[in-house]
This record gives C-alpha cells, structure tokens and sequence, in this order.
C-alpha cells in the first residue's frame, strides 16, 4: 500500500472550521475522495465533522468536493498531487436568508453504525 499526498484547500464555512485554508494530507493508497473526508474528520474532529458527515456517516448532500476542478466518479481513486477543493453548496436569493448549521446530532464518524 503506497502512500499518497493530497493538496486540499478550503472554502467558505469549511475554511473555519478547519482553522485553515488549505492543508497538504498523507493517505494511505489507493483511497477515495470519502476516504479521504473521514481522514480529514479524524485529524481536525467534531468541527470539521459536523459539516461533512450526517448522523449515520454519509457524506452530507450539501458538501461539494471536487479533485483537480472536476467532481469526483463515487469510487474514484485519487493519485499522489491531486488538489482537493472542498466546500458547502450556498444558494439563495436577495429575498431569502439562508442561514447553515452544522448536524447538532453527529457524534463522530462511523462506517456501517462502527464508530471510527
């Protein structure tokens, strides 16, 4: 199993709640773009967690994540160099007020109810 380096940088509310822009990550290969997620989870926690994972572990259908500017095939392996942009999915319009909260129910990353 080799080891890959992937550039990830944050937007908007992730950037915060990562307390950073952009960070260099080691995983272990080959590894997916959720691999890759529950890594980021488990190195910065329940912060970071909260917006990317729902009660049940699944990627939160707000969360956009594309590796070298494209959105990723679900079982897309990622190589050594990619860049990563993760953020949230913001709409709305002048009317509107859109305000997002991370899940208050998440209480960790699991993988079919096994807690990481």
């Amino acid at each position: 199993m080799d080891e890959i380096r992937v550039k990830i940088r944050y937007y908007n509310l992730l950037r915060e709640a990562a307390g950073r822009s952009q960070e260099e990550v080691a995983l272990p290969g080959p590894a997916t773009p959720r691999d890759l997620l529950l890594a980021l989870v488990q190195r910065h926690g329940p912060g970071l967690g909260r917006w990317f994972l729902t009660a049940n572990g699944e990627v939160s259908r707000g969360l956009r994540l594309f590796v070298n500017g494209k959105p990723p095939d679900r079982d897309q392996v990622l190589e050594d160099g990619d860049e990563i942009a993760i953020f949230m999915a913001i709409s709305g319009g002048a009317a509107k007020k859109i305000v997002l909260v991370p899940n208050p129910d998440w209480s960790g990353p699991t993988l079919g109810g096994a807690s990481l």
